[in-house]
């Protein structure tokens, strides 16, 4: 017999053990069919460090569903078990808006936290926020190394000045090279939402497609041999993704092609 919503959360709040993740994926579930997000708290601020973690996970895997949580991600950035603030990050990319940029600021701090693994995820945050989301994050840094950073990042996605970036990965603070990471992929690859244009005689679609114009990868191969681990794998992944979408666009334009 399958377990209701409450007795899912009963489960992962006792820290049964849940190495496959069922439960937490069945939960999840739950949350996207109308259960509570406000439920996840009791996860989110639980004494046991796993069962925090598995919280946070939770909470990255709403996205936009977890909006409802905002203000509680500006604690859990603080959270004592590294795997929540890495998590919450994750969380903020997918679910804060433009209207959130004091949280966005918050997130961006965590370069310089003292764990490797939460400093991570910086580059992704900065990589695929929309930029009036990160726009929105400077009042709340100005004056601080990291909004200097993040000025930065907004005119060279603009410049596209492939020198500065590999100016600045080469530079002996991480922060300024997590930065830099980033800007080396928002220069590589601009992705953009367009609408679907309908074929004649169908139906109009209201969703947005997403448009990847592949750029200047120049500055991410550069990322791609830095000694700074964290930069490189972040740099490796993405060239990877580059490579894929550009065995993608080469697949669609001969197709393309063919119904000629």
């Amino acid at each position: 017999m399958a377990l209701s919503a409450d007795e899912l959360l009963e489960r992962l709040q006792s820290g049964d053990d849940d190495d496959d993740g069922e439960i937490a994926n069945a939960l999840l579930k739950a949350f996207y069919g109308g259960y509570p997000v406000e439920r996840l708290r009791t996860l989110l601020y639980s004494d046991n460090p796993l069962v925090a973690a598995r919280g946070a996970w939770l909470a990255s895997e709403l996205t936009r569903g977890g909006r409802r949580l905002l203000a509680d991600y500006h604690q859990l950035l603080r959270h004592p078990v590294a795997e929540v603030r890495y998590e919450i990050v994750n969380a903020i990319l997918y679910s804060a808006s433009a209207d959130d940029g004091e949280l966005v600021a918050a997130a961006l701090r965590t370069a310089g936290d003292p764990d490797p693994l939460v400093r991570s995820r910086v580059p992704w945050l900065l990589a695929h926020a929309r930029l009036e989301m990160l726009a929105a994050a400077v009042p709340y840094c100005q004056g601080e190394p990291i909004g200097v950073l993040l000025e930065w990042l907004l005119e060279v996605d603009q410049t596209l000045d492939t020198g500065a970036i590999i100016a600045r990965l080469d530079s002996a603070n991480q922060p300024d090279r997590l930065f830099a990471a980033a800007a080396a992929f928002r220069v590589a690859m601009l992705t953009t939402d367009r609408p679907l244009v309908p074929r004649p005689g169908s139906k109009p679609r209201s969703y947005q497609h997403p448009l990847r114009i592949i750029r200047d990868q120049g500055a991410l191969r550069h990322a791609a041999q830095s000694g700074d681990e964290t930069v490189r794998t972040f740099a490796e992944c993405k060239l990877e993704s580059i490579s894929s979408e550009q065995a993608l666009q080469a697949r669609v334009k001969t197709l393309l092609e063919r119904r000629r």
